[in-house]
Formats: C-alpha cells, structure tokens, sequence
C-alpha cells in the first residue's frame, strides 16, 4: 500500500540528487592498491526508507569510506533491496549544522513567515499600516508543526460545510469578522515561546479584538502569546493542540517517532490518492519525517539497536517543548494563562479498523491498544488514547489541575473516520466552529 509517488516526491524536494563525487576522499597511497572500490571516495551519508515486517521505517546508512574504517559499532536491519521505498543521499553535515539545517528545513516546509491576511482568495502579507486600519473583530489562525496557513482554506473547503464556514469567516464584512488573519512560523528550530514573541510584536499595530482558532502546536503558540503580553483576545478554540505535551515528542522515543511520522504520511497519502488538494495533507508529514531523519539520522543511529540519549531531542527545539514528560518546564511555566478569553476545545479518539482500511495496519504496532501486549510494547509511543498525533487526554488541560470546561470541550468521539491532519473536515467540528466563530 506504499505510495512510492509521494517519496520520489519528497526525496526531490529533501535530497535532491547529487552530481557524482569528482574530488578523492582516500589518501593516494590507498586509492593505488589493487582493487581499490571507487565507492571508497563517495562521502555522502544516506537516510534509506525501507519497509520491515509491513512497516516503514528509517535507516541511516554513512559514507562507505567510514563504514570500511571501522569507526562505529554498526548494526542495522538486514535490509533486502527490494525492501527499499527511497534513498535519500546527501553530504555529511559539519559541526554545529543541526540548528541552520533544521532552519533550512522550517523554511522548506513553510517559506512564509509573520502575519498574512485572505485577501481575494489568496494569503497576502499584511504590515503595520494595513492591520491598524482594520476596524472591526478579527480572526486569527495558527498552525500547527510541519505546516503552514494554506491548511486552513485547503482543508475547510474540502467539504460542503466547511466551505460554507471559510466562506462566511472570510467574507471582509463586519459580521462577523472584518479580517481574517493567518499566522506563519517555523516549528521545529523554535520554540513555541519563541515563535510567540513573533506572534505579540506582529499584532501589536491591531486596534482590533481578536478570536482564535490553532491546530495542534499553534496552540502553544497562542498560549505562550496570552503568557507573555496582554492581547485582545476573546475567545479561542484549540484543535487538537497538545497543551500538556504530546508523547509523540517523547525523547527517547524520538526513533520510533521518525518512524511512526512515515507510516502516518504514507497511510494518509493513500486515503487521499487522486484527490485533487493545494495542499495535501500527507506532504508535510512526509517533508518533515524525512526532513527530520536527513538531519538526525546520525546521531540517532536510525535503524540501529543501540539506545538513544535523552538529549537528542533537546537538539529539535521544537519538538522538546511539547514533549509528554513530567520535568517539561516550559510547560510547567504556560499554565494558568492570565486570560479572560473563553477557551474552547476540540478532540477525538482515533481507533482506525484495520479490516476496513488496511493502511493503518502498522497503527497497534505504535499506540496501546488491547492486544498491544503481542508487540512486547517495543515500538510503543502513545500508551493511551489519541488522535493520531496528539494524546486525547493532553487536549483539554490547562495544566495539572485545570481543563477546559465540559460545555467548552467538543469530544467527536472514537472511531476511524477523524484524525489529528483531518479536524476540519468533521462535520461536527465544524458545527462546533460555527456556532463559536458568531
């Protein structure tokens, strides 16, 4: 069930290919021996996405120059070559590289960044001047990691209610909204605090009071932004946001996690196969796990048994701050949000029938499930209920002690058909975003 179109897609876009290796890697004395392999002077490493066992996986492959040298205790999976989805070649970062390539990486999955407002069916940067000339509520929407505004219109015109919803929200008219703004920032070489300072400095020539909708990460965004500085703020709904972390970002789980991002794209990639989308779904998911394992392939040893350093994912800003774990002091330091905002929630629980949809088959391998006990839990990430990317419980916390309250929280339910990339294309959830977007 591969969608070997989706990966030759983003192997152009993460590792687009190399010329061939012209300056020699090997000393002179060695490259004279007989038999000397020309792949020798080859210094490129490789991310190779292969298939074991039903399930995608990540392995990262060095140049075979330090292969032959012995450098490093090497144990990967035995890999057929017909096992292998893509290949993903590149040159070796330097050191001190993980954070300008995990820059380069933002900048690829979302080129835009700072406020953008729906102007003739189209995001528009918006300056000072523009925004303090808005006379009238506005509404503001923050996306969520690997993405970027376009989500927004693409996913919520998918479907007759949704288009209904964009349409009346957008519609530059007093009632009820006389703006609709988007918000763009980098999410994985930043943290959510960071990309808030941004958030507060770009609305501060607005006149205007505001409502929010954030998906996912951009509800940290929005949080951070009502921690850091009084907003005009009157009510936001967050979707799917990970308030209290998610276990995805789990930092020794950061392998399985690549890993599981891969299946995730692919499963969704072929739901959405002959879908005619601007922007699809699948296509940051895939960009950023794969972004992701060029860039960390080596410190993590993907593919390797050897254990994983807690430290790693602090190397992914980003990640680190939503990550699902007791001692995650940025999030010890969000709540309680000094707001009088009226907080609104959405989730669900996403169980997929593997008999229907046989795509998510590799989904037991990963989440807690009833028979999870004949996996031994060795893949494990989520350990309880989820949406795919975001635990359940996580989305309606605001903090340890406080939630969302019940007449504010919109549960759609368990089931198959809603996940974290597809909120907006929930009949109910939209009703909900109808009914609070007045």
């Amino acid at each position: 069930m591969t969608d070997s179109s989706l990966w030759a897609e983003v192997g152009r876009a993460v590792a687009p290919a190399l010329p061939a290796v012209t300056e020699p890697q090997s000393p002179l004395q060695q490259r004279r021996r007989r038999g000397f392999p020309v792949a020798m002077d080859d210094g490129r490493e490789a991310v190779e996405l292969v298939r074991d066992d039903g399930v995608l996986r990540w392995v990262y492959r060095p140049p075979v120059q330090e292969l032959h040298q012995g450098r490093r205790a090497w144990r990967s999976l035995g890999v057929d070559a017909r096992d292998v989805v893509q290949r993903f070649e590149y040159p070796p970062l330097g050191r001190n590289q993980i954070t300008s390539a995990l820059v380069a990486l933002d900048l690829q999955l979302n080129p835009n960044r700072g406020l953008r407002r729906w102007v003739g069916g189209a995001w528009q940067p918006v300056g000072a001047q523009d925004l303090a000339t808005i006379q009238g509520r506005v509404l503001l929407l923050v996306h969520g990691t690997f993405s970027r505004s376009e989500m927004y219109d693409t996913e919520l015109q998918a479907t007759p209610q949704g288009r209904q919803l964009f349409d009346r929200i957008s519609a530059a008219a007093p009632d009820p909204y006389a703006a609709l703004l988007a918000f763009d920032h980098a999410t994985l070489s930043m943290a959510p605090w960071l990309n808030a300072l941004d958030l507060n400095q770009a609305l501060a020539p607005l006149r205007s009071r505001i409502d929010v909708v954030c998906h996912s990460r951009g509800g940290l965004v929005l949080g951070w932004a009502l921690k850091l500085a009084p907003l005009p703020v009157d009510q936001v709904v967050f979707v799917g946001s990970p308030l209290m972390g998610t276990s995805l970002a789990s930092p020794y789980r950061l392998r399985e996690a690549l890993d599981f991002l891969a299946n995730v794209a692919d499963a969704i990639s072929v739901l959405s196969r002959g879908a005619a989308l601007v922007f699809p779904p699948a296509m940051p998911l895939a960009m950023g796990a794969a972004g992701l394992a060029k860039v960390l392939g080596k410190v993590l040893n993907l593919g390797a048994s050897l254990p994983v350093a807690d430290a790693v994912v602090g190397l992914v800003p980003g990640l680190m701050s939503q990550s699902r774990v007791d001692n995650n002091l940025e999030l010890e330091r969000l709540f309680p949000l000094p707001t009088q905002a009226r907080l609104s929630g959405v989730g669900v629980v996403f169980k997929p029938d593997e008999v229907q949809q046989p795509m998510w088959k590799f989904w037991n391998r990963f989440s807690n499930l009833a028979d999870q006990a004949k996996y031994y839990g060795a893949e494990l990430i989520f350990r309880q209920p989820n949406d795919l990317v975001v635990d359940t419980d996580s989305m309606n916390q605001l903090g340890h002690v406080a939630r969302i309250p019940g007449t504010d929280w919109k549960f759609l339910g368990e089931g198959g058909g809603t996940h974290h990339c597809s909120y907006f294309r929930n009949a109910d959830a939209i009703a909900f975003l109808e009914q609070r977007l007045r």
